[in-house]
């Protein structure tokens, strides 16, 4: 499973995009901290993230990059980008309303995916029609039975003026949103109208950092095993195209520079922008700078 984040940052110079969120892929046996969990899209300023079941997700992203790659407006930006979510959304409903059983799979079940917070694809950019950034977030609508982008708002529990989506499995993203609240109250900012900063990014790097435990209820500073290895983080800045970062991440035998979940290899030079952890608070370093 995962937990993960999606947020607006208010920097003086306008705002930004960040999706951030862990690198585990579960449930089937194997354990894999490898894993690409945010997306860039043949639109270049698109980011999207995921959770959930893996099977109905990655297809139904890689569908949606081909919709977007397959016309030229839709990937060089010309389509407004509200008017491509639109198109987005019809692309998912024609293909999980093909969603069948499995005949041959004994005590399969059929509940409609997406249908609940675990289950979640989310996605965001520039839209001129709202000048300004706009986060979505795929649920099944039981009323109309069918699948709907729907924007994500600030909550009153958290304040005005920030704009967010919290994704993951219940226990994951239960104790995140926790974490988070306690962060936000620490900094004088919960329940006021003090924008988002990369508090939501500093929290998550914490709560995937705390040891595993599969005790229930989950002891206090542990996370549940579902979340795991190293923070992955993507940047959407209007006018921008959108940046996967490099993490430099704390492993046994050392840091490590990790990009989208993976290890770099000795090989390989990255011209993306750094996060790090320097003092309890996360650093950001541009391209060229580290």
């Amino acid at each position: 499973m995962t937990v993960g984040v999606a947020w607006i940052r208010a920097r003086e110079r306008g705002q930004e995009l960040w999706f951030a969120s862990d690198s585990r892929l579960s449930g089937d046996g194997n354990v894999w901290d490898d894993c690409p969990k945010l997306f860039l899209s043949p639109r270049r300023d698109l980011g999207a993230a995921f959770s959930g079941d893996t099977a109905q997700a990655y297809p139904l992203l890689v569908q949606i990059a081909n919709s977007i790659s397959a016309y030229w407006a839709a990937a060089d930006g010309t389509l407004e980008l509200t008017y491509l979510i639109e198109h987005l959304e019809r692309v998912a409903n024609h293909m999980l309303g093909r969603l069948e059983t499995d005949p041959l799979v004994h005590g399969a079940a059929s509940p409609a995916p997406f249908a609940t917070r675990a289950d979640a694809i989310v996605l965001g950019g520039y839209s001129r029609h709202v000048n300004g950034l706009v986060l979505r977030a795929l649920q099944f609508e039981a009323s109309t039975g069918s699948w709907k982008f729907v924007k994500a708002r600030a909550r009153s529990q958290i304040g005005a003026n920030k704009v967010f989506r919290i994704f993951g499995d219940r226990v994951a993203a239960s104790r995140y949103a926790h974490l988070l609240k306690q962060r936000l109250s620490a900094a004088g900012k919960l329940k006021t109208a003090k924008p988002f900063a990369l508090e939501p990014l500093e929290v998550l790097w914490d709560f995937v950092s705390m040891a595993e435990s599969h005790e229930r209820p989950l002891p206090v500073g542990r996370r549940p095993p579902s979340a795991g290895g190293p923070v992955q983080a993507l940047q959407v800045r209007p006018g921008g195209s959108a940046t996967p970062l490099a993490v430099r991440w704390p492993f046994l035998d050392g840091d490590s520079i990790c990009l989208l979940g993976r290890r770099v290899l000795p090989e390989e030079r990255l011209d993306v922008p750094l996060i790090e952890r320097r003092d309890g608070e996360v650093a950001l370093l541009a391209r060229g700078q580290w």
